[in-house]
């Protein structure tokens, strides 16, 4: 009786039962980043178009944002605290 694992099915993804995704790469989709952030999809188009969101990525027609380029833009949106985001010096990661 052998006791192989068979990886693809211990998987509950349909889209893909081959279990790589867009996770494998530290891509999360527009939806979930404007859902994590608590904001729209339009919100975060905007973000793109003026520059003020975080770094993107494009594969084809879809827009994916990178984990990495997330916390780096969380980074710069950090200030240090009893400063506002205009003063000079208040960014923490300067």
């Amino acid at each position: 009786m052998s006791h192989h694992h068979h990886p693809h099915h211990e998987h509950n993804n349909h889209h893909n039962p081959e279990g790589m995704t867009h996770d494998d790469f530290g891509l999360v989709t527009e939806d979930e980043f404007a859902d994590a952030m608590n904001v729209g999809k339009m919100t975060v188009a905007k973000w793109r178009k003026d520059g003020t969101g975080p770094a993107y990525t494009m594969v084809g027609k879809s827009v994916y944002y990178q984990t990495k380029n997330v916390y780096a833009w969380l980074d710069w949106r950090t200030f240090l605290s009893g400063k506002s985001p205009d003063e000079p010096g208040a960014r923490a990661a300067a």
